[in-house]
């Protein structure tokens, strides 16, 4: 593995999105305060859709026609129309301390992760409907949530929760959540399923390790040092 090159963007890059076919990558920054959209042939910046806020977590529906950003301040999604680069709506989110995002496969569905877990009172995760950029529902997941993952079915969607050290597993259906995966360590972040959706992939911030999840029986399989 090799670095093959490096690519100037805004200060402070944070979080980042790829488009479905993979021709640009989406990324997050503070100043100027919106998102960088790399020409990833090219490996330079196409253009910069300026925004407002305390930007965090991105994501791009399959059809790779809208951006969604998630906005700390304030508590909001941001709905961005990739062909116009302009702002199609901001929707507003009742829950704290917003970070992560995910969009399910139909591109029907974000669910949106929330830091917010004082008094030990479990986080929301926030369901939107992305047809009609409306909140369907909020699911109390574990302490202070971070990442989240869509099954490639769609019907499952997987929440990190850093403070409790769990995987909250939610039904896409219901709503509900049907299983809770405890990973041993404290510091679940960041979260990816691979293409077949047999196996999660946890990192864990506090304990140096990624924890790999056996979705099939929402079991801990292993956990790899890194």
């Amino acid at each position: 593995y090799v670095v093959e090159g490096t690519i100037a963007v805004g200060d402070q890059p944070s979080n980042i999105a790829m488009s479905s076919d993979g021709s640009r990558a989406y990324v997050v920054q503070s100043d100027p305060v919106g998102v960088s959209v790399v020409d990833t042939v090219t490996n330079s910046v196409a253009t910069t859709i300026p925004l407002s806020g305390e930007l965090d977590g991105v994501a791009v529906n399959p059809a790779g026609s809208r951006l969604y950003v998630v906005n700390r301040n304030p508590s909001s999604v941001i709905v961005v129309d990739i062909a116009t680069e302009t702002v199609v709506t901001s929707i507003p989110v009742t829950a704290r301390f917003l970070i992560g995002i995910a969009v399910n496969p139909a591109g029907t569905r974000a669910y949106v992760t929330s830091a917010d877990s004082l008094n030990d009172i479990p986080s929301d995760t926030t369901v939107i409907d992305i047809e009609s950029n409306t909140v369907v529902t909020t699911i109390a997941v574990g302490l202070e949530s971070v990442g989240v993952a869509v099954h490639p079915s769609g019907r499952r969607v997987y929440v990190a929760n850093r403070r409790s050290g769990t995987v909250s597993v939610v039904d896409a259906e219901t709503n509900a959540v049907v299983a809770t995966v405890p990973l041993g360590v404290f510091g679940a972040a960041g979260i990816a399923v691979n293409p077949l959706g047999t196996r999660l992939y946890v990192s864990n911030q506090y304990a140096d390790s990624v924890s790999v999840v056996d979705t099939i029986n929402n079991v801990l399989v292993a956990s790899v040092g890194v």
